[in-house]
Order: structure tokens, then C-alpha cells, then sequence
């Protein structure tokens, strides 16, 4: 009769537990808990806006020079600081667009804008192949809010995408003043350390990220047996 007794006092306490486990949420309480997932969904996504005019954007503006390389077949490295862009050079174009051979020289650029941010290249013409250094001082980071005033809403939303997920890597919200443009596309791509290699088109990049220094080496590197 006591075990009977002790084993009914079991089931009732058990019964009572997954009660408690299951109770559903009140209706305020539901809508904290969605409510509170929201914002943790949209936390991220709330980017800055570029505030520039279009004709005064220092990427696509009337004074920026990228109508000139726009028409070329080349990459090069945006300064998202100021807006300047260098060509990678690794072809040689004529000034009014038409490529010329320069398989028998070689060439470096040394790059500054006069405010901390540096960069280095040196290309070897037959090879198709640039080495690339990138360095900038300390506090010359740059932030999405900072440099929002340059640059037009598209343009301003091609850089802001550029690490929109992984936002948590930069909890202060600075980054690589750089970053790579492809002139052909117009696309732009991070240099935040994310991805070490990857191709822009015909373009291989390889990279090592340093204490605000960048060592790359780029290649053109077409398909060597393209399909038709």
C-alpha cells in the first residue's frame, strides 16, 4: 500500500513539473520575446546613408577620375578615406584608353594622402603581377559614419554591404581604410581581413593582414582553357 502511495506521489510531482515546463507564455510575454528577437535580427543592419550629391561624390563625382578608369580592364585599391583610387597597373593604357605592351618593363608607385595611409606597388609588366603593401598609422582607421558624407547613397552602400555580416569583427566600428575596386564592374571588395584570397574576375589576390599593414600580391590569371 505505501509503495502504491509513493509511486501515485511520483507520477503527481512529475506531472505537475511538465506542467510547469510546458505552461504557455502569456501574450505579453510573447510579444517581449519576439519583440526582443527583432532587435536582435535588425541589429546590425542599420547602416549609414551616404550624404554626398551624386556630382559631388568622391568616388563616382564629377571630380573624382573614376570616368577615366571606368573605361579601363584593370583593378586598384580605393582609399574609402578620401575616395582616391590607384590603378594596380599591371597593364599600361594610352590616355585616351587604348592598351599598350608593356611586357618588357617593370614598374613601382609609392602612394600617400598626405594623412597617415600608405601604399606601396611594384609590377612586373610580362608577368601580370603586382606586389602590393598597404600600411596606415595608428587612429587612421576609418569608421562607416566618419566617411558617409563623401560618397553618394549608391556608392555608400557598396562599402557599407562590404562587411554588413560580420559586423561583430569590429565591435568599435573601425576598419581598413582600404579596400579593392574592380574598374570594369565597379564592384568593390573588403579588405578587412575576412577573406585572404579570392579573384575579381581574371584578377587572383592572395593577402596577409598585419597591425594596420596589408601584404598582397595580385596576378592576372585568365582561364587558361576557357569554355565556349
Amino acid at each position: 500500500m505505501k509503495q502504491g502511495l509513493v509511486l501515485i506521489t511520483v507520477l503527481l510531482l512529475g506531472l505537475c513539473g511538465c506542467s510547469l515546463q510546458d505552461a504557455p507564455r502569456s501574450a505579453e510575454e510573447s510579444m517581449a520575446v519576439e519583440e526582443s528577437m527583432t532587435i536582435e535580427e535588425t541589429r546590425h543592419i542599420c547602416l549609414p546613408s551616404g550624404t554626398a550629391a551624386r556630382e559631388d561624390c568622391a568616388l563616382c563625382g564629377s571630380r573624382s577620375i573614376w570616368s577615366y578608369y571606368s573605361k579601363l580592364d584593370s583593378i586598384g585599391v580605393l582609399n574609402l578615406a578620401s575616395g582616391d583610387i590607384s590603378d594596380l597597373r599591371i597593364f599600361e593604357y594610352e590616355d585616351d584608353g587604348t592598351l599598350k605592351d608593356n611586357s618588357g618593363y617593370s614598374s613601382t608607385m609609392m602612394v600617400g594622402d598626405g594623412d597617415g595611409r600608405f601604399g606601396h606597388m611594384m609590377v612586373m609588366g610580362g608577368r601580370g603581377i603586382c606586389d602590393l603593401s598597404l600600411s596606415w598609422e595608428e587612429g587612421k582607421e576609418i569608421t562607416l559614419e566618419e566617411i558617409a558624407p563623401l560618397y553618394c547613397p549608391d556608392c555608400m552602400s557598396k562599402i557599407a554591404e562590404l562587411d554588413k555580416s560580420w559586423a561583430d569583427e569590429f565591435p568599435d566600428g573601425k576598419r581598413c581604410p582600404y579596400a579593392m575596386i574592380d574598374f570594369v564592374t565597379g564592384e568593390i571588395y573588403s579588405l578587412n581581413g575576412i577573406c585572404t584570397t579570392c579573384f575579381i574576375r581574371d584578377y587572383y589576390m592572395n593577402f596577409e593582414f598585419g597591425d594596420r599593414e596589408i601584404e598582397g600580391v595580385i596576378v592576372y590569371a585568365p582561364e587558361r582553357f576557357p569554355k565556349e
